[in-house]
């Protein structure tokens, strides 16, 4: 599962050395050895990093919350800390471009359904997709989302203000296609 640090210079993959899939970071030329990010009991995905390259989100699968999207600060005293943890299901964290918020999937409708969180203020969320959703990917300029429902590739604006409103999703593509 590897993310691209945003200057391109490194790869944040998912490992077992050293006992469960945890999160390392790794020069993209090959040249070092790989750095540990975090160390778990629990398996670790990474998401996406924030433009800024200094927030990572990622997914830990915990025994008594299932997945849930974590943040790890690099930059300074490395902290890792919940973003989103809840009963439920929670993956595929992806920052905005602007790092004003993060689109997810979660289950906690009853099925897979894609959601945005404000990064500053967490508790403020919205859900994009209305009849499933999976795979969350933003427009470069940070005014859609697209992510997937069933065969169809889906579209909707997304504004990360005051509150988060999001617009009626659109049909992009339909068409059978790969994961």
């Amino acid at each position: 599962a590897p993310v691209w640090t945003p200057d391109g210079a490194r790869v944040t993959f998912s490992s077992s050395r050293g006992g469960a899939r945890n999160l390392f970071l790794a020069p993209a030329d090959g040249r070092g050895a790989p750095e540990r990010l975090t160390t778990s009991d629990n398996i670790q995905w990474p998401g996406s990093w924030s433009p800024d390259g200094t927030m990572l989100a990622f997914v830990e699968h915990h025994p008594s919350t299932g997945r849930d999207v974590w943040m790890l600060r690099y930059e300074g005293q490395r902290e890792v800390m919940p973003f989103v943890r809840t009963p439920f299901d929670e993956s595929a964290p992806r920052f905005s471009p602007d790092g004003r918020g993060v689109a997810y999937v979660s289950n906690e409708s009853g099925r897979s359904e894609v959601y945005v969180r404000s990064f500053a203020s967490p508790s403020q969320k919205a859900q994009v997709s209305r009849n499933g959703g999976s795979e969350p990917v933003w427009a470069g300029d940070g005014r859609e989302l697209f992510y997937r429902a069933g065969e169809r590739l889906m579209a909707a604006a997304v504004e990360i203000g005051r509150e988060i409103r999001v617009g009626a999703a659109r049909v992009v593509l339909a068409a059978p296609y790969e994961r």
